[in-house]
């Protein structure tokens, strides 16, 4: 998912921060000290008291209220942080895991985090598919069964060993939930769960209303020290252009969002204390269609496309520069090391720029040409229906060079813009408009889930249905994909994922799955006025974006300048 996918605009109007729960005190110049640390995006709708991790929640839902059991990172060029899992160890034959639930963790109501609660969160999802986190109910289920061992651990029993499960499964984005308040929920997917109950540092809710909303510290916090501020407060956000203005007022700490020319726009205004950290090491934005769908299905036709779009282009008008091409496989800006160099050339020359050559592969496929506009071989008029949000204007600029560059092969693009995130997101994520949008947030020490989301067919979903729990945007499975992982996943030997890897990418540019364009940097435009700690080019021990779980090792970093 886009990193800044819930932050993207700003509240209309400034907002002032006391005391009492953040905003701004100017006083003859000087700006007051800050309670909360004041936070916003872009393209928000208004807010709705929506807690539940498991249905669209609010920022810090995840991470700042319900904790994962493990941290991966690709940070700092790779990072494991055990979170409430203080010990994993595997058996022998590596079937089993065996994790220990942390000691001397409470929920805010005061009952003790215990085994009970980890197992119920991993074997939920077979009463309820919402609260189904590890695949327990999706073809490929890796795991046999799950049981309690003693007093602190849990067991978790693979069909066969997995040495991606603990990046791919339980790491980051899987929040441990109590017991004994979701299992009285009957429907946990239409649930709202507006007064949380979690582990996490920021799991008290303050105060709410529709543009803003108050995170309070946790006061049973398991950490020690931390964390080390009272409160983050949460603002609406509404355009880039206001976003800009409050950050550059000095209303704002942190944004998510790509502010453009940002040395110029922000940084000069203040050089002491306005920084950015633009992190290209990630997984690439692309244009996914639904590959089950004609002539979206052919390889022919999206290779073509991948020739047709200039991607410096983008990068430079749209992206100003901050998010770099990559290749056709997509993984060079973040597991370069994985990379076979027998493919790095045919990768990239696959994703350079040359319509003629996009040209030349359609008719060859069939594909023919009527006063320059392309038909597939079927005789259809080829074209793509896109939607995109307004605010967005890195996308929107991206959406009109796409739709100039494929107007030149002859394709119909038709671009709409909506208002919000909330009129977007359900076309968006089930793929039935041709969209920009993330791989979900992989950034672990292997490309094996990338490559996973993409290609396996216990990721696949069907045309029509939202791909958000396994990132298969395209629609697309492959059975040599389905192998080739499968092998993967049984070895821990790092040479043979290594040759497994080249296979995998040898695999994706013959069907190209979907059309890598660009690094899809997790944008952080950040002041340290008032806080210090984030994650910074110096200091890059966790990707910059608050919005996935794993941004809670930096809500237990973050602290007063």
């Amino acid at each position: 998912m886009r990193s800044s996918a819930r932050a993207k605009a700003l509240l209309v109007g400034l907002c002032c921060l006391g005391v009492g729960g953040g905003g701004l005190a100017n006083e003859a110049g000087a700006v007051a000290s800050r309670r909360c640390l004041v936070v916003t995006g872009s393209g928000d709708a208004f807010f709705a008291r929506n807690f539940n991790p498991f249905a669209s929640p609010l920022d810090f839902t995840s991470g700042g209220i319900y904790e994962p059991l493990v941290v991966a990172t690709n940070a700092g060029g790779g990072r494991v942080y055990k979170w409430l899992a203080s010990d994993l160890s595997w058996s022998r034959n590596h079937k089993t895991l065996t994790l220990t639930v942390r000691s001397g963790v409470h929920w805010t109501d005061g009952r003790p985090l215990t085994n009970r609660d980890v197992l119920y969160t991993l074997t939920a999802g077979r009463r309820d598919k919402a609260l189904d986190q590890i695949g327990l109910t999706r073809p490929g289920n890796v795991v046999a069964s799950v049981n309690l061992v003693g007093s602190r651990q849990v067991a978790i029993h693979l069909k066969a060993p997995d040495s991606t499960f603990v990046e791919s499964v339980l790491a980051n984005n899987l929040r441990v939930v109590p017991e004994h308040v979701f299992a009285k929920i009957r429907n946990v997917g239409r649930w709202l769960n507006p007064h949380p109950v979690g582990t996490g540092p920021f799991a008290v809710v303050e105060r709410f209303n529709t543009q803003r909303y108050t995170l309070g510290r946790n006061p049973r916090y398991w950490l020690r020290g931390a964390p080390h501020i009272p409160c983050i407060e949460r603002v609406l956000g509404s355009s880039n252009q206001s976003v800009v203005l409050q950050m550059v007022n000095g209303d704002v700490d942190l944004t998510n969002m790509l502010v453009p020319r940002v040395e110029k726009a922000y940084v000069a205004h203040d050089p002491r204390h306005y920084h950015f950290f633009y992190s290209a090491a990630t997984t690439p934005v692309g244009l996914y269609l639904d590959d089950t769908r004609y002539p979206y299905s052919l390889a022919v036709f999206r290779k073509a496309i991948s020739r047709a779009i200039d991607r410096e282009a983008i990068s430079q008008r749209a992206e100003f520069g901050y998010a770099p091409p990559v290749d056709a496989i997509g993984i060079n800006k973040i597991w370069s090391a994985w990379m076979d160099p027998r493919w790095s050339a045919e990768a990239k020359t696959l994703a350079s720029y040359n319509p003629a050559a996009a040209r030349r592969m359609l008719l060859t496929a069939g594909f023919t040409y009527k006063d320059k506009a392309l038909f597939d071989p079927r005789g259809g008029r080829v074209s793509i229906n896109v939607k995109v949000i307004a605010s967005w204007s890195d996308w929107v600029t991206a959406w009109r060079i796409i739709a100039w560059n494929l107007g030149d092969i002859g394709i119909r693009v038709k671009v709409e813009a909506v208002p919000n995130w909330g009129s977007w997101r359900p076309d968006a994520f089930s793929t039935k408009v041709g969209t920009l949008l993330w791989s979900n947030a992989v950034n672990g020490p292997t490309p094996a889930s990338y490559f996973a989301q993409n290609l396996d067919r216990a990721a696949f979903v069907p045309s029509g249905k939202s791909a958000e729990v396994t990132g298969n945007w395209a629609h697309f499975q492959s059975a040599e994909g389905t192998r080739l992982l499968k092998q993967f996943k049984s070895t821990f030997d790092r040479r043979k994922q290594q040759r497994l890897a080249g296979k995998l990418e040898r695999l994706w540019l013959d069907v190209l799955p979907y059309v890598p364009l660009f690094a899809g940097p997790q944008w952080s435009t950040y002041s340290t006025k008032h806080f210090v700690g984030f994650p910074s080019r110096q200091n890059f021990y966790i990707q910059p974006s608050f919005s996935s779980s794993d941004y809670v090792v930096a809500l237990t970093r973050i602290r007063p300048a």
